[in-house]
């Protein structure tokens, strides 16, 4: 599989470069420039006296990090057979790689944290503590939506 190339953004394993083209002066006596983002626009502060080519970082705005099951296992501090069966319960979906190979995207840790604090708490079995994901995900959804 080829990903087609993005018409603003540059990929480099998982980050994101985008040229952004800033007037001489502002360059040269600093500025807040609005940024394109994935995720909309972000300011940022461009430090006077920058030169062209200047690479400036918008930590946690570039591509989710990947990961595969013994890092998310790792990461959630659970063990693998775990991860593999709320895999099997859909508690989430891989984001790459190949069936052989599946990539995961790192918030998926998180997730699988909270499913297993649900099961262990509440005594839930794997598909209740699934289900609970769920239901905490869509209501933080409408909560959003009413603030």
């Amino acid at each position: 599989m080829r990903l087609r190339p993005h018409p603003r953004f540059r990929r480099e394993g998982d980050d994101l470069y985008l040229e952004l083209p800033v007037a001489p002066w502002e360059a040269a006596l600093g500025a807040t420039v609005p940024v394109a983002t994935l995720t909309g626009t972000a300011q940022v502060r461009l430090p006077a006296g920058s030169s062209s080519g200047r690479r400036l970082r918008l930590r946690g705005r570039g591509l989710p990090k990947q990961a595969e099951l013994a890092m998310l296992a790792r990461q959630a501090g659970v063990r693998l057979s775990l991860v593999r069966r709320y895999l099997a319960f859909g508690l989430f979906d891989p984001c790459a790689g190949t069936n052989e190979a599946p990539l995961f995207a790192s918030s998926c840790a998180g997730r699988l944290a909270k499913a297993e604090r649900l099961r262990r708490d509440l005594g839930l079995n794997y598909a209740g503590a699934v289900l609970g994901c769920e239901l905490l995900d869509r209501i933080r959804e409408l909560e959003d939506q009413v603030r």
